[in-house]
């Protein structure tokens, strides 16, 4: 069973749609007894009035050999310097479920907050740890959601 507790929502209502967030919000779910929390950030473009996140979709080349769990730690303390950033929403590692090499989705609040990211010196430590990691380079494809 499910429980969710849902705190701080402002919620726009449009006709025959679904009511969803459109300011900071925090989600918290209950599964079994132990609380997960998600956040939610949304920023509104200034000429469409949508509320637009920016995504960066990074297609990983192959892990190099025996070195998949080193490869995971890299991912994981990433995760937390790069949480320290204004603007970060979330990143998360993907493996196929049919083999193939890992994908990583990074959620920002903006294109401006990620080149914040990418352009500082964090960014460019990580990049140095990777690289022996990979047999190539990481492929990035830039997104902005704009239906959510």
């Amino acid at each position: 069973m499910l429980r969710w507790s849902i705190s701080d929502f402002t919620f726009k209502k449009e006709e025959n749609e679904l009511l969803r967030p459109i300011e900071q919000s925090m989600v918290s779910c209950f599964v079994f007894g132990k609380e997960f929390t998600l956040r939610l950030k949304w920023q509104k473009d200034r000429y469409s009035g949508v509320y637009i996140m920016f995504i960066v979709i990074s297609n990983f080349p192959p892990i190099k050999e025996g070195k998949d769990a080193e490869f995971r730690e890299w991912f994981t303390w990433t995760n937390k310097e790069f949480s320290k950033f204004k603007g970060f929403i979330g990143r998360r590692l993907l493996k196929p479920t049919a083999g193939g090499n890992y994908d990583a989705v990074v959620e920002f609040e903006s294109q401006e907050t990620f080149m914040a990211l990418h352009n500082s010196p964090i960014h460019a430590e990580a990049g140095k740890r990777v690289n022996p990691l990979l047999n190539g380079s990481p492929t990035p494809h830039f997104y902005e959601v704009i239906i959510g």
